[in-house]
């Protein structure tokens, strides 16, 4: 083999010549117009794969009788303006009067590169077999009728890594792609196939077409950042230098805890995860099928000498001298500088060098080879070498249809190929593992394949097959890492799916103690009935009645005897009190179902308590929450105006439906507003956004996060403003032209950045609006009270009327209910009330005031998150006939990184208020809800003081006093004490449980 090399070209003679084309060095990272570094692995291996076919083909006897074939090989330095170059240069040596025909060219390697080639080559009708453009975009064989591939296109490649999903129950995953065609469609159709096979997409990045530092650490970061879900998977389809860039800036970054899935952009390359092995540690990638080409390591290895010696001032191979510069760490004596070691006379590579999936570029050139064989076979069958009638079919560029019909051998398993209707081949990818050895080196293992198959629909469907004991998952993890976005529900809750990826992410909504499960809903069961143990039915409770020989029974006769000695008013007293403490005891006796006996506990109460006003009017039992965290604005259209506020208008008046949700933004937009447009045509700005389907069919909804998708955030005002835009997609798949309307219908939900909040929550309101302006909705403004300072489990609705004895510490936090991690809130004035309604006259206590404390009990307590203010206070009450404590707080919601904010200020005593770019100060229209009530115990550390105690502790304050009624009292409280045992021995028993009822936290209208 005598080969000639320049920097641009290496050239090989021969009878007949084949075209290459090969990434020997990478992309410049700022231009089209320029070269990289040198690529050894795996651009360079893959320039050696073509000369080691080239090779066995020439040296095959049985093989093109009589012919030769020789080469003009080019780098395209994966740039698609050097590539479109170099093909010019191939069809200028078609079209000279030359003696050696070009038959064909073997390559390019990125899709992008092969797109521009192929659009030149086809109007020369050059044949063209790439040994890795796998873009659905070149199986249109109206554009792209001379293109043929060795690889699958990434529709197969997008299968196989969903399928490596499933096979982990990875089903919540962030995904970041490259530029352009191989990057960008081969991760749409990825995002179609994990929807079809139930895999929800958390972050979702993409990369500009010259990616800086910057864009890889900011795609790193949000990820990092990413509150929803446990996802811990990142699925990428980027190429080489991309993935590389990712790592580096996930190693920079400081980030733990993730599993990357790459693609055969990342495969097994060397420079991908050299400087970043730890970060790399445990990833899993999928690459062409990369079967062991027999001799080829012993080639490459020893090229220098295939080259004719590039030791040998006669020799000019730049590259290969780049490439040991490279691998080697030494220069060869034609380097114009010598600052490295020079060179072994006897150069040869490492033969533990990592190999590229070289059998892709063999079986291409073995392809164009053996229809060139076959054609000789054809036109010269009485011959040997090129014919005549050959020739002039070559002159003819007649290999095409000798190509769609060869067969030809692999080269590394033991089997025939054959292009199929697309002129590429079926999928067969292999798994591979990055892991460290024990010997400390890193190597990539192959631990699976991954095999295409097709069902009687024509529908893609892979057999995957995992060895998981050869998988490391780096740093002494044992299992695989988890990847999934809610927690399963327990068997007394239901899943309420959120707005954003409802097939994989949900609320868990516990059901009452009387309810069953039914449909996932929480069905009541009917007065006497209660739910079996498995929650799916309810079934009818056994009914005990109480005898007169029972010892609860005798207390009681004895209790009740009494009262014929007593006055009417201690009658009455007296009966309270045992009804307060046994009422609870006896209904539990009755009923074994905690449910029925809390309801027979509140009527029994109210009828004793006959006119005493204790505040049982605003008593509510409100089962579901009354909040709604939604708020929904209807609009017309592109034109006209909308209904107005006070018209009530219909939804069918409306057809354009912006939902602003808590953490999430949805449009709902009637098919008849985009006439003729299909689903797969509408997109957010992010255009892996997609839309759906409602279940009527006849509207498409877009939905997102506040943080995804592209929206953008911005304050105007007293305003947190998130807008996002429904656009078209032109058609690309199966069709050549498209005539986009240019869809553009820009939405946007805006939260107020003030409020008065409670424990319950802040009530949404609904306007409708026209189509121009914007939604307004409310963010979750929430202020929580805590028994302890580890701020875990909060007073609940049950809890309420909450007793406290004073002075006991009561732990708060205010925060404000999103994802959006760059909002920080305030809790500027905070007060109590005796009553419920902050507005209405009467006592208040302020402690806090201008966001200062004043209260000397007051304590801030440290948050690690700026969407939640924490501090304490001791408990207190009102002088007077004030039993409840409400606590109420107003609170300002600002841009977490702006200095200048009203929460950045913090405390403003004495001072002016600084205003900062967008905030104004607080106008009077503001939502008040309360928290509370709280009532008051005795001064000592019991925490569970019953109601009893506070009733003794008045009447023995009271001006009634006298020593009748002080034996009389202490004859009670020995019945209250013997039936007080009879009820902790029943409730013991019979597992009791305690329930209160919410009172009215909604102040006046």
């Amino acid at each position: 083999m005598v080969v000639v090399a320049d920097i641009q070209q290496l050239q090989m003679d021969g009878d007949v010549i084949f075209g290459g084309l090969f990434p020997v060095h990478k992309r410049s990272t700022v231009t089209e117009n320029k070269c990289g570094e040198i690529d050894p692995q795996p651009g360079f291996q893959y320039l050696a794969a073509m000369l080691f076919a080239l090779r066995k083909i020439n040296h095959d006897t049985e093989l093109l009788q009589n012919i030769t074939i020789g080469a003009k090989i080019f780098d395209t330095c994966r740039s698609q303006t050097i590539a479109a170059d170099r093909a010019k240069d191939i069809i200028k040596y078609t079209l000279l009067d030359e003696p050696t025909p070009l038959v064909g060219v073997i390559g390019p390697f990125k899709s992008d590169v092969s797109i521009a080639v192929a659009n030149l080559l086809r109007v020369f009708e050059i044949p063209q077999i790439s040994y890795g453009s796998s873009s659905v975009e070149l199986s249109d064989k109206e554009l792209y009728r001379n293109f043929f591939r060795t690889v699958p296109p990434d529709s197969f490649q997008a299968q196989a890594l969903a399928d490596v999903l499933r096979h982990y129950g990875w089903t919540y995953v962030h995904t970041i792609n490259s530029h352009g065609n191989y990057g960008r469609k081969g991760m749409n159709i990825f995002h179609r196939v994990a929807r079809q096979s139930g895999i929800c997409t958390a972050e979702v990045e993409s990369l500009p077409s010259f990616p800086t530092k910057a864009n890889y650490m900011s795609a790193v970061r949000k990820i990092s950042r990413h509150k929803t879900g446990h996802a811990h998977v990142i699925v990428l389809f980027t190429t080489q230098t991309d993935s590389a860039g990712l790592l580096r800036a996930a190693k920079e970054s400081g980030v733990q805890g993730l599993t990357w899935l790459g693609s055969s952009g990342w495969s097994n390359r060397i420079d991908v995860t050299e400087g970043n092995e730890e970060i790399a540690n445990g990833s899993l990638t999928v690459g062409h099928g990369d079967g062991i080409v027999n001799e080829f390591l012993d080639f490459l290895i020893n090229l220098n000498n295939t080259l004719g010696g590039t030791t040998s001032p006669k020799a000019n191979n730049s590259w290969f001298e780049e490439v040991v510069k490279s691998v080697l760490n030494c220069e060869t004596r034609n380097s114009a500088a010598h600052s490295l070691t020079p060179c072994k006379s006897n150069l040869s590579l490492p033969r533990d060098i990592e190999l590229a999936p070289v059998r892709v570029v063999v079986n291409a050139v073995y392809a164009m080879a053996h229809a060139l064989d076959d054609m000789q076979r054809d036109l010269c069958p009485e011959q040997t070498g090129i014919c005549q009638p050959m020739r002039e079919r070559l002159k003819k560029r007649s290999l095409m249809d000798y190509l769609k019909n060869v067969t030809f051998p692999d080269s590394s398993f033991n089997m025939s190929l054959k292009f199929n209707e697309n002129q590429e081949m079926d999928g067969i990818y292999s798994v591979l593992n990055f892991q460290q050895r024990r010997d400390g080196s890193w190597k990539f293992v192959r631990v699976g394949a991954w095999n295409y198959l097709v069902n009687s629909t024509k529908d893609i469907k892979g057999e995957l097959r995992i060895d998981d004991a050869l998988i490391s998952w780096g740093n002494a993890v044992t299992r695989p890492p988890y990847s999934y976005c809610s927690d399963s529900c327990t068997l007394k809750q239901i899943t309420k799916p959120k707005a954003l990826n409802p097939k994989c992410c949900w609320n868990c909504i516990s059901c009452e103690v009387n309810e069953a499960i039914i449909n996932n809903t929480c069905k009541a069961c009917d007065l006497g009935y209660k739910p079996d143990s498995s929650l799916q039915r309810c079934v009818k409770l056994e009914l005990s009645h109480l005898q007169w020989n029972d010892p609860i029974s005798t207390s009681l006769s004895e209790c009740f005897g009494a009262l014929v000695a007593l006055n009417s008013d201690m009658k009455r007293v007296l009966l309270l009190l045992i009804f307060a403490v046994n009422n609870v005891a006896v209904t539990s006796y009755i009923f074994e179902t905690p449910e029925v006996a809390r309801q027979v506990y509140s009527q029994s109460t109210l009828i004793l308590m006959n006119n005493q006003d204790i505040g049982t009017d605003a008593v509510r039992d409100e089962r579901a929450d009354p909040l709604g965290d939604r708020a929904e604005f209807l609009f017309d259209g592109p034109s006209g105006e909308g209904p107005s506020e006070a018209s009530g208008g219909k939804k069918d008046e409306a057809p354009v439906i912006v939902t602003c949700g808590q953490n999430e933004m949805s449009i709902s937009i009637p098919k008849s507003v985009l006439n003729g447009l299909d689903v797969e045509h509408i997109r957010l700005t992010n255009e892996s956004c997609g839309a759906t389907e409602n279940p009527a069919r006849d509207r498409y909804i877009l939905e997102t996060d506040l943080t995804a998708c592209g929206t953008t955030k911005s304050h105007i005002e007293d305003f947190v403003t998130y807008m996002n835009t429904v656009e078209e997609i032109p058609v690309e798949d199966d069709q050549i032209i498209t005539r986009v309307r240019e869809v553009e219908i820009p939405f946007t939900c805006a939260y107020s950045d003030t409020g008065v909040v409670s424990a319950v929550g802040l009530q949404v309101e609904s306007k409708k609006i026209v189509f121009s302006e914007k939604g307004l909705g409310e963010f979750v403004l929430e202020m929580n009270i805590f028994p302890d300072d580890s701020y875990e489990r909060q007073y609940t609705k049950r809890d309420f009327p909450v007793t406290v004895p004073l002075r006991k510490i009561l732990y708060v936090q205010v925060s404000v209910d999103t994802e959006d991690s760059r909002l920080a809130i305030l809790a500027e004035t905070c007060f109590a009330t005796p009553d419920a309604n902050p507005n209405k006259p009467g006592l208040k206590y302020v402690f806090i005031k201008d966001g200062c404390s004043e209260d000397d009990t007051l304590e801030r307590r440290q948050s690690n998150d700026k969407r939640r203010e924490r501090f304490s206070l001791e408990a207190f009450k009102f002088l007077g006939n004030n039993p409840f404590v409400y606590m109420h707080c107003k609170v300002k919601v600002c841009d977490a990184d702006d200095p200048n904010s009203r929460c950045a200020q913090g405390c403003l005593r004495n001072s002016r208020r600084r205003r900062s770019l967008y905030t104004q100060e607080t106008n009077d229209e503001e939502y008040l809800l309360a928290q509370g009530p709280f009532m008051r115990g005795a001064e000592k550390s019991d925490e569970t003081e019953s109601q009893v105690d506070i009733e003794l502790h008045e009447i023995e304050n009271s001006s009634q006093f006298t020593p009748l009624v002080a034996a009389m009292a202490v004859f009670a409280a020995v019945c209250v004490m013997g039936v007080s045992y009879f009820a902790w021995n029943l409730k013991r028993k019979r597992g009791v449980v305690r329930s209160y009822q919410l009172l009215s936290t909604t102040p006046d209208e």
